[in-house]
């Protein structure tokens, strides 16, 4: 599950100016499922909604606001906006991405959605030195 408690200091500074906020976590079970669930919580939202998300989980807020007439809006921050039909991975393929997924072995096999994000971190995760330029060391504010 995807913890939503680095959005906490953003989440405090929303409601101090007197917005509801509520940052459910995302279950990583698959984009299906992280849509469905995501788009139940929005269900019982009364009023206008802004939905933010980050990385994978843009995927999945796109999915999970599509009929909801309470959405107004989507923020996506360093996150995949993928067009109708596609998925996170396929925006892998566009040239200077730099999240590279590893060679399948079995070229009959088909990696599935909801190993996505866990895939593309355990990739990441060689050095620290190679992923700086997609996750730069935290700046103050």
């Amino acid at each position: 599950m995807a913890d939503a408690s680095s959005w906490n200091h953003v989440a405090k500074r929303l409601q101090h100016e007197g917005y509801m906020v509520i940052a459910p976590a995302n279950p990583l079970r698959g984009m299906t499922s992280d849509s469905a669930y995501m788009a139940s919580v929005l269900a019982a939202i009364p009023g206008p909604i802004v939905l933010v998300a980050h990385s994978y989980g843009g995927a999945v807020i796109t999915n999970a606001a599509t009929g909801n007439p309470n959405v107004k809006a989507l923020v996506y921050v360093a996150a995949f906006i993928p067009d109708m039909g596609e998925t996170a991975v396929d925006l892998l393929k566009f040239p200077g991405s730099l999240i590279v997924l590893p060679p399948n072995p079995d070229p009959t096999v088909t990696p599935v959605h909801s190993q996505v994000a866990l895939t593309c971190m355990s990739t990441l995760i060689r050095s620290e030195r190679s992923l700086l330029p997609i996750f730069p060391p935290r700046r103050p504010h």
